[in-house]
């Protein structure tokens, strides 16, 4: 039961989990329950991750009930950008963990998530839906990169682990709708809203602007709080850079991303511009599949000069 449980505790989204909730009745959340939720939540805004030590299995329990008492006021919360900081963080978590596991265990994983692979002469391989379905959006993962056979994509270890990653983010983001919550998930609620950075981030004059529709729906998204994948951030990063905004317009709008760190966004944004790299052409945009209609304008920057004719 030990063993099980701490698997559970590690990954409370698998049946394991599911089942010793089930068992366990877990039906009354304590104050003491909510509060931990609560922290779960604050932790992720900052990006910060706590490993709990257990002194016995109701620890352990009462954790795992945490993160469904935290899934419920995000429910109510209905805020993707909080939802989307949540998810991240646990699923980086999850990426710890898994670099302390077993393949045994990887595999159970894996397959709590969907993701079952097979080795054929020493080679792991994963179903292409698979593959396309969790990996992240940057060049690393593009199948030209890859060796493909029979319907199946050579990986290595580690990208097994960042696709259950990428994996464990969508299913968090997938947060079920809760409208009549007990007070205390609303109290709780509340308490979260407070926690929010206090400096809200407001579109600059420049982003209000008309752009390409690629650009636009990037800038859309960031302001929704949704991630972007790698290729996506350098292209705007460097448009952005392109139409004359400073460094500190670029990293104060990225500050709305679930991941953001400033000094990493910081570092990059600076490189971007000291290296003088362009905006990529449109063939690029779309081999990065962010293309979004065919304006004719062969690089988005163009979109400007065009409309100043």
């Amino acid at each position: 039961m030990g063993e099980g449980l701490d698997f559970a505790v590690k990954y409370p989204f698998s049946s394991a989990a599911k089942e010793i909730l089930k068992s366990d009745g877990f039906s009354n959340i304590t104050d003491e329950v909510v509060e931990l939720a609560v922290n779960k939540i604050i932790d992720s805004l900052a990006g910060k991750s706590r490993k709990r030590i257990y002194i016995s299995g109701a620890g352990e329990k009462e954790d795992l009930l945490a993160y469904v008492t935290a899934r419920i006021i995000l429910g109510y919360l209905r805020n993707r950008y909080i939802t989307n900081k949540f998810a991240v963080n646990e699923s980086k978590k999850v990426h710890s963990y898994l670099n302390e596991e077993s393949g045994e265990t990887v595999d159970r994983v894996a397959e709590e998530l969907g993701i079952k692979t097979k080795v054929n002469d020493g080679m792991l391989l994963v179903p292409l839906p698979v593959f396309l379905k969790f990996t992240p959006r940057s060049p690393h993962y593009h199948l030209i990169n890859r060796c493909i056979t029979n319907g199946f994509v050579q990986i290595e270890k580690q990208e097994k682990k960042r696709m259950i990653e990428e994996a464990v983010r969508k299913h968090l983001e997938r947060v079920p709708l809760v409208k009549k919550p007990p007070q205390k998930i609303i109290s709780a609620a509340k308490k979260i809203i407070n926690e929010l950075p206090k400096q809200e981030i407001q579109a600059t004059a420049e982003l209000e602007d008309s752009h390409p529709p690629c650009i636009a729906e990037l800038i859309d998204a960031v302001k929704k709080h949704q991630n972007l994948s790698h290729p996506a951030r350098f292209c705007l990063a460097v448009y952005l850079i392109g139409i004359g905004l400073s460094d500190d317009k670029i990293i104060r709008f990225y500050s709305n991303l679930p991941d953001f760190s400033e000094k990493i966004t910081r570092y990059q944004v600076e490189h971007a511009r000291k290296r003088g790299y362009s905006v990529p052409s449109c063939s690029t945009i779309v081999s990065y599949g962010l293309c979004r209609a065919n304006c004719g304008i062969r690089n988005p920057l163009n979109w400007h000069k065009g409309r100043r004719k």
